[in-house]
């Protein structure tokens, strides 16, 4: 039996995945795992991968990731972090700029934890940014949809860093961000 439009089963997938959550009942599981399309085991990790960094990233993050937009421009001497609001909503706008604010006070103490925790400590450019801290220049700045987190440096291998952290942010964030160059 599959799911369809309208069906108890539908409804139950809609409100685990709007909840954010991935559990369905074990019913409905059974119900709809023999229906699936066998996927091969690195379509699957993609997906899950995807699945569990979108869900990483809500745990954290407060304001909504569906109206949302991350941008990352390296800069010559560091970057520029940028979370914007897609829908204008005055809600979501102060809740960015009050999570890039937060960031950004972590960050200037070399607290690398919340990217860390969503994207894995491994991430290019993390180690080196968190042990740099001290020659990190961390900036918030309100803009009008959002906010801006800038990092600058005077040290080549933190620029280094930090440009291969942002490009790493934005290839983790897949169509909810952007890399720049300006």
């Amino acid at each position: 039996m599959s799911a369809q439009v309208g069906s108890p089963l539908a409804l139950v997938a809609t409100l685990a995945i709007t909840a954010g959550s991935f559990f369905l009942p074990p019913i409905a599981e059974a119900q709809t795992t023999s229906q699936m399309p066998m996927m091969a085991d690195e379509d699957h990790s993609a997906m899950h991968a995807q699945m569990m960094q979108h869900h990483m990233g809500a745990s954290v993050m407060p304001f909504d990731l569906i109206h949302s937009l991350h941008i990352f421009t390296p800069l010559p001497d560091g970057g520029e972090q940028d979370v914007i609001s897609t829908d204008g909503n005055a809600r979501q706008i102060m809740l960015i700029r009050q999570h890039l604010k937060t960031e950004a006070q972590r960050r200037a103490q070399g607290d690398y934890a919340t990217p860390a925790r969503i994207h894995g400590a491994s991430m290019p450019g993390l180690k080196e940014m968190a042990t740099g801290a001290p020659s990190i220049h961390v900036v918030y700045v309100e803009l009008p949809a959002g906010g801006r987190i800038v990092y600058t440096t005077a040290r080549p291998e933190l620029v280094q860093a930090i440009h291969a952290w942002l490009e790493a942010q934005a290839h983790d964030h897949k169509e909810d961000a952007m890399l720049t160059h300006q």
